[in-house]
């Protein structure tokens, strides 16, 4: 499971060693664990860096596509320092893994 900083950094630059991770997941070499939380707000970052909509559409659909979609129900509060990397430790535990996609906003 990748944080949102390295799907930006993956993204703004795609010779980055981020890129080749992701990159490798769409191939089929591993499959990238992501929640609706982490592409909402890999969406809010791309737009902080003036991509369009049309673009990170595409670029996030590519992610989730190929990726295991976990839907966080209750989202802990243990991560005291950068409180929205706490769905990340829920999204992790098999328990709560989906194929489905209800959260996102971005699409």
């Amino acid at each position: 499971m990748l944080d949102t900083n390295a799907y930006v950094s993956a993204l703004n630059f795609p010779d980055s060693p981020l890129a080749v991770i992701v990159e490798d997941a769409q191939r089929g070499m591993y499959q990238l664990i992501i929640s609706p939380p982490i592409v909402n707000e890999v969406a809010d970052v791309l737009r902080r860096f003036e991509w369009n909509e049309h673009d990170i559409r595409v670029r996030l659909k590519t992610i989730t596509k190929n990726s295991e979609i976990v839907v966080p129900r209750i989202i802990p509060d243990v991560i005291k320092e950068d409180p929205p990397d706490n769905h990340i430790l829920l999204a992790l535990s098999p328990a709560r893994r989906t194929s489905s996609f209800p959260e996102i906003s971005t699409f």
